[in-house]
């Protein structure tokens, strides 16, 4: 399942505002930046923390996941996986990496229980 698009009624814009950016400006605010003044101009104090949280938690879990990953490429090598079982796993975290997870939330945690599940049958 998909889980519930938590910000299905909103632009991007409301949360994003103007993001356009030229790339590799580095005078530009982050989006992340961007999106969090504009959940506080919303909704003041009570959300003033969203944004970190979010990001924060996916951070720690893209980069836990990319050492699992990295373990799992050592057994595809040593011949106690398949290249196929590490692809499913892969696919999970280079999807995630597109969807962005903190647009929706319920189906980030789905996604990780998927990821989960292929990576522990890569391991066994």
């Amino acid at each position: 399942s998909e889980g519930v698009q938590m910000m299905a009624k909103i632009a991007c814009s409301e949360c994003h505002g103007d993001a356009a950016r030229t790339p590799g400006d580095a005078s530009a605010p982050s989006v992340r930046m961007l999106a969090q003044t504009n959940c506080d101009r919303c909704h003041g104090d009570k959300y003033a923390a969203t944004v970190a949280e979010w990001s924060a938690d996916s951070d720690a879990w893209f980069k836990d996941a990319q050492v699992r990953l990295a373990r799992i490429r050592r057994r595809v090598a040593e011949g106690r996986t398949t290249a196929a079982q590490l692809a499913a796993a892969e696919s999970i975290v280079l999807y995630l990496r597109r969807a962005k997870p903190a647009h929706n939330v319920l189906a980030f945690e789905e996604a990780k229980d998927e990821f989960e599940s292929a990576a522990s049958r890569a391991e066994k």
